[in-house]
């Protein structure tokens, strides 16, 4: 809720995060080593409630029409209760679509890593469906943070924050916990 009020600072909001990772986030648990990708496809889950007619599924379904299926396995996480005809769209360019609305955080530890995902990647951060306690366990070797939340996790496990110039403009990297790593040109097509 920080993020609606007018006197929060960037401090105030990544000292929350930070907050909730030692407050709330269970402990990270010992994950087996992951097999090497030597010459297979590259495993990228992403995890969101908003594979839906929402701004995030529309977002989504742009990047993912665009990935190179022989490179790169698409597995989606859904934490969605409810589906349209864009969930259909989305589905549909998963390598495999994993229901885990009403899957415990422990239980979907365990899935992660028996795909062999190689990076799962957070869409909704602290919005509706967010899973933020699974990424707290540590269910994949990288982990980052993309659309859907535009403010630090401030997960330690959370490797990576995906963004553009506009999102977080040069200087502002030090109010995230994750390395922030910008998309190319992506403000050319906005």
């Amino acid at each position: 809720c920080l993020n609606y009020v007018a006197s929060a600072t960037p401090a105030d909001l990544l000292a929350a995060a930070r907050a909730w990772e030692r407050w709330c986030a269970p402990p990270r648990r010992k994950a087996p080593r992951q097999d090497k990708i030597g010459d297979r496809a590259l495993r990228v889950g992403f995890v969101s409630g908003d594979f839906k007619r929402h701004a995030v599924g529309y977002f989504v379904t742009g990047a993912l029409e665009h990935v190179d299926r022989e490179r790169i396995e698409v597995h989606c996480f859904s934490t969605a209760t409810t589906s349209d005809a864009l969930t259909e769209t989305i589905r549909g360019f998963a390598f495999r679509w994993h229901d885990i609305s009403t899957t415990s955080d422990d239980h979907a530890f365990d899935l992660v890593r028996n795909v062999g995902i190689d990076l799962l990647v957070d869409m909704s951060g602290y919005t509706a469906g967010s899973r933020l306690p699974l990424f707290a366990l540590k269910p994949a070797p990288v982990q980052a943070a993309w659309i859907g939340y535009f403010g630090s996790t401030g997960l330690s496990t959370i490797d990576w924050f995906i963004a553009d110039g506009r999102l977080i403009p040069d200087g502002a990297e030090r109010w995230f916990s994750e390395k922030v790593i910008r998309l190319p040109k992506s403000e050319e097509h906005t």
